[in-house]
């Protein structure tokens, strides 16, 4: 299954947080010791989240700035 994100097309195991700074991948059940389906989610912080119908022009004004400052040393 996909949801619609922004116009782009993303796995419904995947979501994106409203702040750009979390990705949460929830992962396909296992099965507990009743035989009931448990879902696991694992969520992950970063500084800034690209989501899928984030541009290449969006990547590049956010990170200019940090790779010009790796080249100058």
């Amino acid at each position: 299954e996909k949801a619609q994100a922004g116009g782009a097309l993303v796995p419904s195991h995947l979501e994106f947080s409203a702040d750009s700074k979390m990705l949460t991948i929830n992962c396909p059940g296992e099965t507990n010791y009743a035989g009931k389906a448990v879902q696991k989610k694992h969520e992950f912080t970063f500084d800034k989240v690209f989501g899928p119908a984030a541009t290449q022009e969006n990547v590049f004004e956010e990170i200019s700035q940090l790779v010009q400052s790796a080249l100058d040393g």
